[in-house]
């Protein structure tokens, strides 16, 4: 943990709130990013009935720096809830989710904040790489430096944020690491029906926020890093296992595509049926999971391979 942090202010504007599951490990790594953000007044961490030492570890935590606040769900409800949970006990103007495996570069929290501000937008993300196993921060920046075209998959609805942008760029949707002005909570909350590894929650969230009216927008220079995935423990969403994980998947991204399916196709983000849209999405899954076992087992061979056609 970072022993310089800016003194919080009672006018600093950010709450971040970081939902956390059995991850007490990755959560040390990280946390020294969050309390290094300036304009931070307070930091929510919502354990969502962990079984590890996430309470002792934050309670130590809060002797050296009072914006930290723990929050326990006394049974697991699972993450959108933790996030609902966590808003519900923050106060900022502007409240900014982190996650238990993944660091701030400085200023994300400051420079979302500032992007809000100059567009009006309610809902704001940054830059966010993943590192391939034994690569570096800075390898990682220089291997995303080149813009990215197109930025949204309109078969798997995803948003590429990985590389930067002349300057902010609308979206309909974008990775979960977002700031959002309080008063669209009014609105829109995290729906609870993504159960399991509550995949879609945030793409979810997105859209309802869009339709709301706000304006959402990818920042390029707010920048967040998660952590290489061989050195995360299981816990979190992927506590249940990957064959579970990837029915979570599946059954969430069909109640995503019956919510918004309409609403996708009526706004030109999706052209494909519906039918197609979820054969393509339960492909794309199926795929991945020779690498999560290449990945798991021998990291090496699957960064060699990953850094390959990455080029």
């Amino acid at each position: 943990m970072s022993p310089h942090r800016p003194i919080a202010e009672s006018s600093d504007p950010i709450s971040i709130v970081i939902p956390t599951y059995n991850r007490i490990k990755t959560l040390r790594q990280v946390i020294g990013s969050y309390l290094s953000q300036s304009r931070v007044g307070e930091i929510v961490i919502v354990d969502d009935a962990g079984t590890d030492d996430t309470g002792t570890f934050v309670a130590e935590l809060a002797t050296h720096d009072p914006r930290i606040r723990y929050v326990r769900n006394e049974e697991r409800k699972g993450s959108p809830t933790a996030r609902n949970v966590g808003v519900a006990h923050s106060t900022g103007a502007y409240v900014l989710f982190g996650e238990d495996d993944l660091r701030f570069e400085p200023d994300y929290a400051l420079r979302l904040m500032e992007c809000l501000e100059a567009t009006g937008a309610g809902l704001a993300a940054g830059r966010i790489l993943y590192p391939f196993p034994g690569e570096s921060d800075a390898d990682a920046m220089a291997r995303t430096a080149h813009p990215v075209e197109p930025r949204v998959d309109r078969k798997k609805l995803f948003f590429d944020a990985s590389g930067p942008a002349p300057g902010p760029i609308p979206v309909p949707f974008i990775h979960a690491i977002f700031m959002v002005r309080r008063e669209v909570f009014a609105k829109v909350s995290f729906d609870a029906g993504y159960e399991g590894n509550a995949y879609r929650e945030e793409t979810d969230f997105c859209l309802r926020v869009g339709q709301e009216g706000y304006s959402l927008m990818f920042c390029p220079t707010a920048v967040c890093v998660h952590l290489p995935r061989e050195v995360v423990q299981l816990g979190g969403q992927m506590a249940t296992g990957i064959w579970r994980y990837k029915v979570w998947s599946l059954r969430n991204n069909h109640r995503f595509l019956n919510r918004h399916y309409d609403y996708l196709r009526r706004t030109g983000v999706v052209t494909d049926s519906k039918l197609s849209l979820l054969w393509s999405f339960a492909f794309s899954e199926l795929r991945k999971i020779p690498s999560f076992y290449l990945r798991r087992y021998t990291p090496g061979a699957y960064a060699a391979l990953a850094r390959r056609f990455s080029k």
